[in-house]
């Protein structure tokens, strides 16, 4: 029982340090890695995520995660795929 709320403790921490000194582009790319699945050596973000998931997970506005998607589109980091969803095609920026 202990060991479970240390750890929420934790994890409640590491949020709040990511919410005070991450940007939001850092904290998308962040949560596009750990919602990405990999299926038959393609690795991409599901149709089912949403932006505002996205948003509502790291505590941002759906229109400031929207543009941190549109910069991706425009670099060639996320491939827009009707089927799977994005398609990550190489390794997201850690900064932009």
């Amino acid at each position: 029982m202990v060991a479970i709320q240390i750890q929420m403790a934790m994890e409640a921490t590491s949020q709040v340090r990511s919410l005070a000194l991450e940007s939001v582009f850092v904290r998308t790319v962040g949560a596009i890695n750990e919602l990405a699945v990999t299926r038959e050596g393609l690795r991409f973000l599901p149709t089912t995520v949403t932006q505002q998931q996205v948003a509502s997970r790291i505590g941002a506005t759906r229109e400031m995660v929207n543009h941190v998607f549109r910069d991706l589109v425009r670099g060639g980091f996320l491939v827009r795929d009707d089927q799977v969803g994005f398609v990550i095609p190489k390794a997201l920026p850690k900064q932009w």
